[in-house]
């Protein structure tokens, strides 16, 4: 097994005189390990790594904007079994939940704009294999993946109030004056999505005419399905002709 800790404080970086300008600090836990359950015949292994960022002082060409915050975590975990000499079974799991906070401010944004995400990436994978002789080989694979996220408006304008052209920013996301006010022009922006996949394969090694060849045969089936879903903050985007 092993362990690091990285480390990037935000006073360790030199201030500018830049308008446009942020510090961040970074810190990074990261593990592994493994090792065996059943001599010679079953195995477990582990990782995980906690990342948090945090950007401070950050500025921008309408002025300060509030401090963008991440949080990533990500586990692993992977069972090895040997179940005779010449069959083995894989089966592991990646979990990998994030969330930012006052995201999606640019360099020429009010922080009305901004939005706060979450999302979860998953992943199961199972993998069987059978060395049937020494020139013959099967191989059965399962793997899931799975994705949700969701960004939310930091400012909620409702869905198409009564429109009022004197009042563009309550409308939607416009831009005025070089700069983009209002709110985010999704309210709701939920992207879910997962994909399921077989496929199994035999292999046949042989030799013929002095060379050796590989014949195989094997089958696939796969799946993906999303699920979106949007809805418009206010108006949504705004353009003043």
């Amino acid at each position: 097994g092993s362990y690091r800790f990285e480390a990037i404080p935000n006073e360790w970086i030199a201030n500018t005189d830049k308008q446009i300008r942020s510090s961040t600090d970074r810190w990074v836990n990261a593990f592994n390990f493994g090792g065996p359950i059943v001599q010679d015949r079953l195995f477990f292994y582990g990782s995980g790594r906690i990342f948090r960022s945090k950007s401070v002082q950050a500025a921008n060409n309408l002025g300060a904007i509030p401090d963008r915050k991440e949080a990533t975590d990500e586990w692993f975990g992977k069972i090895t079994a040997s179940l005779t000499d010449s069959m083995s079974l894989n089966f592991g799991y990646r979990h990998r939940p994030t969330t930012i906070e006052n995201a999606g401010i640019g360099a020429n944004d009010s922080p009305s704009v901004g939005t706060d995400t979450e999302g979860t990436n998953r992943v199961i994978s199972a993998n069987y294999d059978w060395f049937i002789g020494n020139r013959s080989t099967l191989s059965v694979k399962y793997v899931r993946m799975d994705e949700q996220s969701e960004t939310v408006a930091l400012t909620d304008l409702g869905f198409q109030p009564t429109f009022d052209p004197n009042n563009l920013a309550a409308m939607g996301r416009v831009t005025i004056g070089g700069i983009a006010v209002g709110g985010a022009a999704l309210n709701l922006n939920r992207q879910n999505y997962y994909r399921d996949e077989v496929k199994a394969d035999f292999t046949q090694f042989f030799d013929l005419a002095g060379m050796q060849h590989q014949a195989k045969v094997g089958f696939g089936w796969d799946q993906g399905v999303e699920d979106l879903t949007r809805v418009s903050n206010g108006w949504g985007d705004i353009t003043n002709i």
